[in-house]
């Protein structure tokens, strides 16, 4: 019944917001709280009362965790840097951690703690069923944790296109092609009808708004999306995703586009548009960019006694290319409880406490044993039958949803992994952040 607890915790949540003393400093024994700040609908209540009980089993000490929820990284980063807000642990995806680590604003994790992470997410060759996760390890030194000292990274997945197929699931020829009509971003701006989401999030819009200004380029550079290994393509992608020398250029290409195409948005949500699409406006023709994690919420669906797997909803990363986006457990600058943040990383990263994680959040979890465990659920008969009665064409798609560095072959469907046309977010700069807040704010406005 997975999305109705979602209902009610989020319910709980709220009551526990405001009749706790969240936000006062001198509220009881520090020591006995552990203080999150995460994204909505990212954790299972099970998940954090299981620390409290695997907390006192390993320390003899007592701990209550309270949770607020975020809505966006820019809100989370209000919190910390400016407000300065207590938290002990904070979930920021990869640009955000950059610029907190950049402004002093994050503490390291003591290296026997993070050396134990470091191995949860590595993994072994010898896993069956799936590859190890050397590509997030790369995504992660390469750009926002070099030397694996201030993350455990938790989630991570891609951004793209989510859309309603009501036709044969079994005409496979219809599906691909249902399919190739909606791989690009040009689905969101050549447009005609107010029938579209978008995220409620400048740095994503802005990001969005340049692979739709740059289509051309990146279709010459791969040799019509075919070398995504070029490095011209590859140049160009890693300027869509950092400041470069062209910013302020960037920035009013990206504000035309999103003016232009504000007519036709139907609503600018982080997290409600997946419940619309779930109740009437999928069927309705509406859809939009989602993350993996929103797909899988939608595609998977417990509000039932088992699982019902939605396969009328399909996902699919654009053709000339998307971000990969990776969100960690930090502990900020001004945390009151370090030690018990850290025990607290340490336990999500023990794969069975990821696996239930990885169910509840519908993303890829960046545990690798995790990724084997669940990968052999899905495809073991006598698991989950329930998903192997699905057609093929939800299960390659729902496969390479799930596991995005993997490539996927089931019967005429293949999904190749779109690691190799995606980037990583970086972080733009102070200045840069607030020219882009401040286009945002506007566009919002009016």
């Amino acid at each position: 019944m997975k999305f109705l607890k979602k209902l009610l915790f989020a319910t709980l949540s709220l009551i526990l917001v405001f009749s706790s003393c969240f936000f006062l400093t001198g509220c009881g024994n520090r020591e006995e709280v552990l203080r999150l700040y995460v994204p909505g609908e990212y954790i299972p209540d099970e998940t954090l009362s299981g620390f409290e009980d695997w907390y006192l089993e390993a320390t003899g000490k007592k701990i209550t965790v309270q949770k607020k929820e975020f809505d966006t990284n820019e809100t989370m980063y209000t919190m910390v840097a400016v407000k300065r807000q207590d938290f002990d642990v904070i979930c920021p995806s990869d640009y955000m951690v950059e610029r907190l680590k950049n402004e002093g604003l994050l503490l390291k994790v003591k290296p026997s703690i993070m050396e134990e992470i470091k191995a949860s997410v590595l993994g072994d060759d010898e896993g069956t069923g799936i590859y190890p996760n050397q590509d997030l390890v790369n995504l992660i030194q390469d750009s926002f944790d070099p030397n694996f000292e201030y993350t455990a990274p938790y989630m991570w997945g891609t951004m793209g296109l989510m859309y309603y197929y009501g036709g044969d699931q079994n005409n496979t020829e219809a599906v691909k092609a249902a399919d190739a009509e909606k791989s690009t971003w040009k689905n969101l701006f050549d447009v005609t009808k107010r029938n579209i989401y978008m995220k409620d999030s400048e740095r994503d819009c802005y990001t969005v708004a340049l692979f739709y200004h740059y289509y051309d380029e990146l279709k010459q550079t791969s040799n019509n999306f075919t070398d995504f290994e070029n490095d011209d393509y590859q140049a160009l992608i890693t300027d869509i995703f950092t400041k470069g020398n062209n910013f302020n250029a960037k920035l009013d290409a990206a504000e035309d586009i999103l003016k232009n195409q504000k007519q036709y948005v139907y609503d600018y949500e982080t997290d409600e548009g997946k419940d619309d699409l779930l109740t009437s406006k999928g069927a309705q023709g509406y859809y939009g960019m989602f993350w993996s994690c929103d797909a899988g919420y939608i595609m998977a669906d417990w509000s039932g006694d088992e699982v019902v797997y939605n396969e009328n909803f399909r996902y699919i990363v654009p053709t000339e290319g998307s971000n990969v986006w990776v969100d960690s457990f930090c502990i900020p600058k001004y945390a009151g409880n370090k030690s018990a943040a850290e025990m607290f990383m340490l336990y999500m990263s023990d794969p069975e406490v990821a696996f239930d994680c990885m169910d509840y959040a519908g993303c890829t979890s960046a545990n690798y044993q995790t990724t084997v465990d669940y990968y052999d659920y899905l495809t073991d008969p006598n698991e989950n039958d329930i998903f192997l009665n699905t057609t093929q064409a939800f299960q390659a798609m729902y496969l390479s949803l799930m596991f995005p560095h993997l490539d996927i072959t089931l019967g005429e469907y293949t999904f190749s992994s779109p690691l190799k046309k995606c980037g990583v977010m970086r972080d733009l700069g102070s200045k840069a952040s607030d020219e882009l807040l401040i286009m945002w704010s506007i566009l919002r406005r009016y």
